[in-house]
């Protein structure tokens, strides 16, 4: 063999001494090491999905917020101002209406026809009453436009 190739396979079999690769593998592991750079490819885009996110989030959050409101008012409220809804109510209270007007109605017809008659007997009448009846047909006309 050549002695170039037996010196080479001699230096192959040399090792360091067991402290000395203790101490040089604690001192590489105990070095701090450089931190990669990350090449940012759009910063401005991180900027506008960090932007878009929270407004998603904020109109979510939103969203049950108004959507509760409406559930509460649903099941809580609402009872109360649909019995206002309710036909049959309705159509009660306009029953009640309808008589109430006819019997005011009715009252201001027969005061008419009380002024009526007041008047004719006045227009007939010769006698001293008439400054009196004139006075109840005034009252009675105050009445009715009032």
């Amino acid at each position: 063999m050549d002695p170039l190739i037996r010196l080479l396979q001699q230096f192959k079999m040399i090792s360091p001494r067991r402290e000395f690769a203790e101490h040089s593998k604690m001192l590489i592991l105990g070095t701090s090491q450089p931190q990669v750079q990350r090449i940012a490819f759009f910063p401005a885009l991180r900027n506008i999905l960090n932007y878009s996110g929270a407004v998603a989030l904020t109109s979510v959050l939103l969203f049950v917020i108004f959507g509760s409101i409406s559930i509460l008012n649903s099941r809580v409220l609402s009872p109360a101002l649909v019995s206002g809804l309710n036909t049959d109510t309705i159509n009660k209270e306009l029953d009640d209406l309808n008589l109430q007007l006819k019997i005011s109605e009715a009252q201001y017809h027969q005061n008419s026809d009380q002024v009526s008659l007041m008047t004719e007997r006045d227009a007939t009448a010769t006698d001293d009453g008439a400054d009196v009846r004139q006075e109840k047909v005034k009252q009675l006309l105050d009445e009715l436009v009032l």
